[in-house]
């Protein structure tokens, strides 16, 4: 048997079965997929590159060419093209650029890859040799680049805008690049100068403006305002300012309470003893001479409570509060201070000093800045200003490219060459070495050129899909151009109607899906922003320029080229309209109204204009302050709506209106002569504690003390503040429970005290601003000096409602009030968004103080002169300056449509006359005719026209860059 099976002959090798088609099947789907995500991206690489649309599921839109944030965004499912993704990030996290230049060649190194193994090349043979070129490449790098000193600013702000150039925000590089290296630069430690971390460096993003007021702050901003409870102060200067991370509140354990009192006088107890433990904290804190609280946010219940903020603004103390807990590291380190985690360890050297915080007014806005820091950390902050979310976001992720670029120059300090320099002669180089090495590789043909495969025809239909989808937003309001323009009734899904010819309100009511289309209601929320009027307009000329853009593209002009020509003639259109402007005195009452007339003769109530523009005029001029005239804060205009009459029962109240009446029960006073106010914030009625409590009583005996001890205890706080002459009661809603009880109502009508209750807190701010009095948070601190006093106060019928009016008010603040009247609902709300709009185009005027005429006469100018200038540029340029000069007549078009006029007819006479010199012959729409429009007061802020001009060719240029659209859930 041994025999037999040693006589067996012997396998020479070991066999198994692979299937070598499925790996290699398996090896191209891998690298397919990739080079479809490096597709994806390869458009939007260069300063020429194109955009990406992105739209989540929850409407939010991004639109950039940052090619870490498309990836980031791709919802990839395959998991090697997960890998390009997971690429894209190294190289942001290593070099914070680049990140669409590194997948772009890891994509065509694939290419290669699926040619060589096509070839029959092991994967393992050129996976050595792509390591071994890699090593090579990186030394011919090296040995290209050129030294850099760090005190070379320009040739860091060089760097800084390279990487710039490729962004949306492009045009804005001279003013980022140079704030980028100032921000690394002021961060930079010397004892590790390869070290920064953009940490130290805090980007707040403010809506409004434009990107042109991103500014570099040395200090620190707050996108918030300070607490105006009480009349704190808004402004400290020689700042002394803590940071704390424990709530100004009566005491709470982290175990659940409750206390259980048996009577009130023990609660009342308890109550002073809440009292005295706040006063008694803010003692402690006034003692170490600080005089501002950056109090940290809680999120279990307010870090700082009414009572609270009326102490600290007795005080003198300046509070911002809400301060995000992820924000104290940062604001310590700037501060040079330590947080302070509880009120005994509250101490003088933990606090940081600085020469001002101050509370600034930016657009319908509020932030805080802390600047002039003593011993200041090396952090910075820049503030990104912009016209639409959009912007900003954009904007910012372009500034942390150019960051990351600097950071990269001051811990490696070489610079290299770019626009494809260092690629070709990579290429040259690496092509010269594989001809001196000696194996198969060598012998492989080298592909003459680089290849991708880009669907050239969904990009074009992408586009035109986009521009379509913003065109048809703008067709939808182009009826509503001008005074002679049509109304559009808006149905909500509720029922509410609306009836409006006001861009920004019928746009805003619009439910628009598509992200393009959602770009041009973006633009006329910014154009309402930036000046207030102008929504439409705004609206109808990018529609045009869209519609011009088209034809360029269906000729084969690129998209990049037809975009930069757009902004040059944007700028150009602005210095047109700036030559074209009437200078304004501020003291010209009369010209201010025609203004605000022509702004008011396009909407539903025009034929109230004579009584609306005068209103709006003398509101917003009895609101500039004369220490900042060119600063109106339209909040201090409080529109209040009462429903009967005409419009032409609105009125300019110099005082308070509430659109309530005064407590009748047990009849109380309604009409108060020679009234002391008091604006209140605690409840008139039985105490109650923070802390959850609960009354135990034994018998009827017992109960009937305690309801006698209710009664004294509201009665006591009645001649506490019948005592200080108060005569007239404004109480803040309360959510809870009732601010006044029926019982309390009682006694305040036996004392002949006039109650207004359930006063909105959001109203607080304007009635003591006006009042020139500070609200009262606490019956202990009802005191005369804190009224505020009036000739009178009385209730008002208004046909079937009423209304209480404050008039006469003594040491009034820079506040009015305007009572709109109205037949029906829907005239009031138009007179009101009327209303704003004229407001918004005086505060314009008291701005910028330059008028520019109307009627069609600034854009028939400015196409004749853009027309005149495209014949002087070359090339597509020229072509396409001259297509937006052709845009611009879609106004005097659109004014002569609307108004029933021959729209060829009269624009064929404008051109002439503008072209005999009459720049400002515009479309008289009352006498159908061309007059001279200045003369007929047709005349609008020249911020307005800018303004639209600019928004309106920045949207378009974001469109047209646009060629891809991810949607992601």
């Amino acid at each position: 048997m041994a025999a037999v099976t040693a006589a067996q002959p012997r396998s020479s090798k070991t066999e198994s079965y692979v299937d070598n088609k499925r790996k290699e099947d398996i090896r191209q789907a891998n690298i397919k997929a990739a080079r479809a995500v490096a597709d994806a991206v390869r458009t939007s690489l260069g300063p020429k590159g194109m955009d990406k649309m992105i739209s989540t599921a929850n409407g939010e839109v991004i639109i950039t060419n940052d090619g870490a944030t498309i990836l980031n965004k791709m919802e990839v499912l395959q998991p090697a093209a997960k890998m390009l993704v997971d690429l894209s990030k190294s190289q942001d996290s290593a070099a914070g650029d680049g990140t669409t230049t590194v997948v772009v060649i890891a994509g065509a190194l694939l290419k290669q890859c699926l040619l060589l193994l096509t070839n029959g090349i092991h994967p393992t043979v050129i996976s050595d040799s792509l390591h071994k070129a890699s090593t090579k490449a990186v030394d011919v790098l090296t040995a290209m680049a050129v030294p850099l000193e760090i005190s070379d600013r320009e040739s860091l702000i060089k760097s800084a805008s390279t990487s710039l150039n490729s962004k949306v925000v492009s045009q804005y590089s001279t003013l980022l690049a140079p704030l980028a290296v100032d921000s690394v630069l002021s961060v930079e430690d010397p004892a590790k100068p390869d070290m920064v971390d953009l940490r130290d460096i805090k980007i707040v993003k403010k809506l409004g403006g434009t990107v042109d007021d991103t500014e570099l702050v040395k200090g620190l901003v707050f996108d918030k305002k300070a607490s105006h409870a009480a009349g704190g102060p808004t402004r400290m200067e020689n700042a002394k300012i803590a940071v704390i991370q424990f709530q100004i509140s009566p005491p709470k354990t982290d175990i659940e309470q409750s206390i259980v009192v048996s009577d009130y006088t023990q609660m009342d107890r308890i109550l002073k003893e809440e009292r005295n433990y706040i006063l008694g904290m803010i003692k402690k804190i006034k003692a170490t001479g600080c005089n501002v609280l950056l109090i940290q946010k809680s999120i279990l219940r307010d870090a700082v409570t009414d009572l609270s903020l009326h102490y600290l603004a007795k005080a003198k103390i300046m509070v911002i509060k809400d301060v995000e807990r992820e924000d104290i590291e940062f604001i310590t380190k700037t501060l040079n201070c330590l947080p302070i985690a509880n009120i005994e360890h509250f101490r003088a050297e933990k606090l940081g000093h600085a020469d001002l915080v101050e509370e600034v007014s930016l657009g319908d806005g509020k932030i805080v800045k802390v600047t002039g820091i003593k011993d200041m950390g090396r952090t910075t902050t820049v503030l990104i200003r912009g016209s639409n979310q959009l912007v900003i976001d954009e904007a910012e992720r372009s500034l942390h490219d150019a960051l990351c670029v600097v950071r990269c120059l001051v811990s490696k300090r070489f610079l290299i060459a770019g626009g494809g320099a260092p690629e070709i002669e990579l290429s040259r180089q690496l092509g010269a070495w594989s001809k001196v090495l000696h194996a198969v590789t060598a012998a492989q043909p080298r592909s003459s050129k680089t290849e991708s495969y880009v669907d050239n025809k969904r990009k074009e239909d992408i586009r035109q899909a986009n521009i379509k989808a913003a065109r048809a937003v703008a067709d939808a309001v182009r009826t509503s151009l001008g005074p002679k323009g049509m109304d559009k009734m808006i149905s909500t899904a509720n029922g509410e109607v609306i009836i409006t010819n006001d861009g920004a309100t019928i746009l805003n009511k619009m439910e628009v899906l598509q992200p393009a289309a959602k770009m041009l209601v973006d633009l006329s929320k910014s154009q309402d922003s930036a000046a207030g009027d102008g929504t439409t307009t705004v609206v109808v000329i990018a529609g045009a320029l869209l519609k011009q853009c088209l034809l360029l593209l269906t000729n084969g002009i690129h998209p990049t080229v037809i975009s930069d020509s757009l902004h040059k003639a944007s700028t150009k259109a602005v210095d047109v309209l700036t030559a074209m402007a009437v200078p304004l005195e501020i003291s010209d009452r009369e010209s201010l109204i025609k203004s605000a007339s022509t702004s008011l003769n396009s909407k539903v109530v025009s034929q109230y204009s004579t009584l609306l523009a005068p209103l709006a005029v003398d509101s917003v001029l009895s609101v500039v302050d004369p220490a900042k005239p060119d600063m109106v804060d339209l909040r201090d205009i409080k529109i209040v709506k009462k429903l009967g009459g005409t419009v032409d029962d609105t009125e300019l109240v110099k005082g308070l209106v509430f659109d309530k009446k005064a407590s009748h029960a047990a009849g109380g006073p309604t009409r108060m002569e020679n009234a002391k106010i008091a604006v209140i914030q605690f409840q008139i009625s039985p105490p109650k504690t923070d802390i959850e409590q609960s009354i135990v009583v034994s018998d009827y005996t017992q109960m009937d003390r305690i309801l006698k001890e209710e009664r004294n205890y509201i009665l006591g706080m009645i001649k506490k503040i019948k005592a200080t002459g108060c005569n007239v009661l404004l109480i803040q809603k309360s959510i809870l429970r009732d601010a006044v009880t029926d019982l309390s109502l009682h006694y305040l009508a036996k004392a002949k005290i006039m109650v207004i209750k359930d006063v909105e807190r959001e109203d607080i701010e304007f009635i003591t601003k006006t009042l020139n009095c500070l609200p009262i948070a606490n019956i202990e601190h009802f005191r005369a000096e804190k009224l505020g006093h009036a000739d009178l106060v009385e209730e008002v019928s208004l046909g079937d409602g009423k209304i209480v009016k404050v008039t006469g008010i003594k040491d009034m603040g820079r506040t009015t009030t305007v009572l709109i009247r109205g037949s029906n609902q829907l005239v009031i709300d138009e007179a009101e968004r009327s209303l704003h709009d004229a407001l918004c185009v005086v505060r314009c005027l008291v701005s910028k103080r330059f008028l520019i005429a109307g009627g069609g006469a600034p854009e028939i100018e400015l196409s004749r002169q853009l027309g005149a200038w495209s014949k002087v540029l070359h090339g597509m340029e020229g072509y396409c300056v001259r297509s937006f000069a052709e845009a611009l007549e879609v106004i005097p078009y659109t004014l002569a449509e609307n108004a029933g006029l021959n729209r060829i007819a009269i624009v064929t006479e404008l051109r002439n006359r503008h072209a005999q010199g009459e720049i400002n012959a515009g479309i008289n729409v009352r006498k159908g005719q061309i007059t001279n429009i200045l003369e007929e007061n047709v005349v609008q802020p020249l911020l307005v026209s800018t303004s639209a001009i600019t928004l309106a060719t920045e949207c378009v240029r974001m469109i047209l860059k646009i060629d891809d659209i991810v949607n992601v859930r």
